[in-house]
């Protein structure tokens, strides 16, 4: 078992992505030389190139899959958004990162705010253009799809504004929600406020459930739209619930063993 005082050393860098296995854990890498936020156009489907972990990286690596943890609740990683609300993740849930696991939302939530955090450093106004949500977002969403006031107030306190997720909606490019088709996988959502299009990325895409995810699409930025409408009022000005949907025809693919 790893001495806990080496491993506060390296928890605070600890890079989510670059542990990750599956199509949102290879292809969130912040690393990674091909990415599924820049690569839409991609004239072929590759597979990323991920750089090789340093000695402090090992080491938390094989404390994260040490054994000895499997069943210690007493074993938990940290990520703040902006200084502020701490997102958690424990040995358990990190353990989702092995192979053939079923990734949990905890760990899709961590890489957003790392992305977010990323992102804000480019901007220190506040203004930046690509914003990246929690897997919350759609899980509420989609499980409330009438969404009362109340539902929306709740959603624009928790995860929008620009102590949170996002920022002035005026300088929006791109907003990125990743999304479960109802538990056996993962999509992600891209809402491009330019092009005013709306992006599928589909890991393992397939003629019967294309069209049930666009339908899962279509709710998540239905909702999505509400929010922006309760949240930025008259700034608000593009109608995202308009949008046309289509799938990303080029992108990385997972093998048929992959899960």
């Amino acid at each position: 078992m790893w001495p806990i005082c080496q491993l506060r050393e390296v928890f605070d860098n600890f890079d989510v992505a670059k542990f990750a296995n599956g199509y949102f854990q290879q292809d969130l890498n912040l690393k990674s030389q091909t990415s599924i936020f820049t690569q839409e156009k991609m004239h072929y489907a590759t597979t990323p190139r991920l750089i090789p972990l340093d000695d402090e990286e090992k080491l938390l690596t094989q404390f994260i899959f040490d054994p000895a943890w499997s069943f210690n609740g007493d074993g938990y990683m940290h990520l703040a958004l902006f200084c502020s609300e701490r997102y958690f993740a424990s040995h358990f849930e990190l353990c989702s990162l092995k192979p053939k696991q079923w990734i949990l939302d905890v760990i899709i939530n961590l890489v957003v705010v790392q992305l977010t955090n990323l992102e804000r450093s480019f901007h220190k106004s506040n203004h930046h253009m690509m914003w990246y949500l929690p897997v919350t977002v759609s899980r509420q969403i989609l499980g409330y799809p009438k969404l009362a006031e109340d539902d929306l107030i709740k959603m624009c306190h928790n995860y929008f504004g620009e102590t949170n997720f996002t920022a002035d909606i005026r300088h929006c490019s791109r907003i990125y929600i990743p999304t479960n088709d109802g538990g056996s996988h993962w999509f992600c959502i891209k809402v491009d406020m330019k092009t005013r299009m709306t992006y599928i990325f589909d890991s393992k895409p397939a003629s019967r459930s294309n069209s049930f995810r666009k339908q899962l699409t279509r709710k998540v930025i239905l909702g999505l739209h509400k929010v922006l409408r309760l949240q930025y009022g008259a700034d608000y000005q593009q109608d995202v619930s308009k949008f046309n949907i289509a799938n990303v025809e080029r992108q990385p693919l997972q093998d048929d063993t992959d899960w």
